[in-house]
């Protein structure tokens, strides 16, 4: 008997699923059922028929749609998702309806008028990686549609998909705030300004000529950020959010639009081997005039002489009341500038952090301490070096016991320095002393009011410590300090939420982490756990599956041990992740 042959035809796949289903279900099912209803025949099937596709089939919150153009896909998915928002924005929120959307380019299989194969598994794939209200695509996909729609594209890199043999190459589309609800630099323009005068401090330029001297700049500019946090009457914007606009030309007011600040200072440092030449200029946002500009010339052994004053004219040009007139100055001890220089090369690797630069930190951090015993901020990073060590790379608990002895080191040699004490109460969090970790950062915060790594950390340890709600405030507050900062900001947030029992906004805040940052391994597993408690148990499997692929070293017994729950959360935490399949 002839075998029948299958019929096959290449295909745009786009894979659509609402966010939070079950729980909506759960509160009200008629009227979801009755949003969800409204969205298909208002908004899906008018832009289907528009774009020139065919809805395949429904399911009871999916929709799997085929095009003949990955462009009309995209196009499609792009109107999909702009309707939505409008219509959410006009609704309550507990009435919104949110979709992630996938898009992949493949072969299929035709079987009446349903299709099949691997083309239609990785769209369905790539929606779980979409932000909820956004759009993720297959990198075939992109290289069709690159430079023909006015949206950016988030490079996710290579993902290891459930049942995909070869990892997938993935972007995001970055739509507007409206759209994707994310949390992005777009996002948070047009910031209320603080009610105190607001500063953010650009990352000076290195007119050496040699970029490999970029390191002492971005130094330079850490150092000045770190002074002027210290002052309670200023607000002050984090590095990270700062560092933004390296090498960018914006100007000052578009940027005091996305930090809601109403100063910028920028500058320029110009090294000749010990000789220091610092142009610096203060810039009002709301007219671009300039409130000031001066030059400061030294040694390098005088640096901080010359970051003090620079501190004290930006101070004294805001018209600012100091209380206390040594508030602006981080260095308690004498500091050669052969040792300040070698510490600005071990944080430059610090912010690397791989494994190869963190051991070349370390290296440089125990020769400044050799030149410099009392170098506080030596001390403090070199203890966070191996933290990171232990947490992460799995050391055993005796490094942690020496990244402890080097925080409270650090501590004892600048004790109002918020961010060495922020250092030792991560410490104490992870080992379990919650009142000392607490306390600790209570005087970090008040130590350094506007440095949001110690809120983002304090935040943290508060949800460890079974205080989510103190840790969210917290954390907000951090992220107004940093609006464009990092992806452990999402992280910090979505446990939060986690512990909240906030499922569906929880596993949205640590999807965009994963989005931004997915070679931190932390939150899949987070990530996997809520999947299993909602019952989605293919999506809880591909969390632990991409854990395990960003850090093969984790096992149940592994992460009880350097993830510090109080223990009825690590046992709802462990028992997750025994159910999503994380290896004993």
């Amino acid at each position: 008997m002839e075998k029948k042959r299958v019929t096959r035809r290449l295909a745009a796949i786009v894979a659509a699923d609402v966010v939070g289903y079950s729980s909506q279900m759960g509160q009200d099912e008629e009227g979801t059922l009755r949003r969800i209803k409204q969205l298909r025949t208002e908004i899906l099937e008018p832009n289907v028929t528009k774009n020139d596709g065919r809805i395949v089939k429904t399911t009871g919150d999916g929709t799997l749609i085929e095009f003949a153009s990955a462009v009309d896909a995209v196009a499609h998915a792009i109107d999909v998702q702009s309707d939505l928002a409008k219509r959410n924005a006009s609704m309550p929120d507990e009435q919104h309806i949110v979709l992630r959307m996938g898009i992949n380019l493949g072969d299929v299989i035709i079987e009446d008028d349903d299709i099949f194969g691997d083309g239609v598994n990785i769209a369905a794939r790539l929606e779980t990686l979409a932000n909820p209200g956004g759009i993720c695509i297959s990198s075939r996909v992109y290289d069709l549609v690159a430079g023909k729609f006015d949206v950016d594209y988030d490079d996710l890199g290579p993902q290891a998909l459930k049942n995909i043999t070869n990892p997938i190459v993935a972007y995001n589309l970055e739509l507007e705030r409206g759209a994707n609800e994310k949390r992005e630099d777009s996002g948070r323009h047009n910031l209320p300004l603080p009610d105190k005068p607001s500063i953010a401090i650009l990352p000076f330029d290195n007119l050496g000529g040699d970029p490999d001297q970029d390191y002492f700049s971005d130094g330079m500019t850490d150092d000045i950020i770190t002074d002027l946090s210290k002052i309670p009457e200023l607000f002050v914007i984090a590095r990270n959010s700062s560092f933004v606009f390296k090498g960018q030309v914006v100007d000052a007011k578009e940027i005091g639009r996305r930090l809601g600040v109403r100063y910028l200072l920028e500058g320029s440092v110009r090294r000749v081997a010990s000789k220091i030449r610092i142009n610096a200029q203060l810039i009002d946002t709301a007219t671009e005039g300039h409130v000031w500009a001066d030059r400061y010339d030294g040694s390098l052994d005088d640096i901080f002489l010359l970051q003090d004053e620079l501190t004290g004219k930006i101070v004294n040009a805001l018209e600012l009341a100091i209380s206390k007139p040594d508030q602006g100055s981080s260095k308690t001890n004498p500091v050669s500038g052969e040792s300040y220089d070698l510490f600005l090369r071990a944080r430059k690797y610090f912010y690397q952090f791989t494994p190869d630069s963190l051991a070349e930190s370390q290296r440089l951090l125990h020769e400044v301490l050799k030149l410099d015993p009392q170098l506080a901020d030596a001390y403090s990073l070199l203890s966070y070096c191996q933290f990171v060590e232990w947490n992460i790379y799995m050391g055993d608990n005796s490094v942690l016991e020496g990244a402890l002895n080097l925080a409270t080191k650090g501590v004892a040699l600048a004790p109002e320095s918020g961010s060495a004490l922020a250092r030792l109460g991560w410490i104490y969090c992870f080992m379990q002393r919650y009142e000392e970790a607490l306390g600790t950062f209570e005087k970090a915060a008040e130590r350094s009011p506007n440095d949001a790594d110690v809120f983002a950390y304090y935040g943290e340890a508060l949800n460890y410590a079974d205080e989510p709600a103190r840790g969210l405030e917290m954390i907000e507050k951090g992220i107004r300090l940093d609006p464009l900062g990092p992806s452990n900001w999402d992280f910090h947030r979505g446990h939060a939420l986690y512990k909240l029992d906030r499922s569906d906004e929880a596993i949205a805040a640590i999807s965009q982490s994963i989005n931004r940052g997915p070679n931190f391994p932390v939150p899949y597993l987070y990530l996997a756990v809520l999947h299993v408690e909602q019952g989605q148990q293919e999506k809880a499997e591909a969390a632990v599956k991409s854990a395990l692929q960003h850090n093969p070293l984790w096992r149940l017994e592994s992460v009880a041990r350097v993830i510090p729950h109080r223990s009825a959360e690590k046992d709802r935490f462990l028992d997750g992740l025994r159910k999503a399949g994380l290896p004993e």
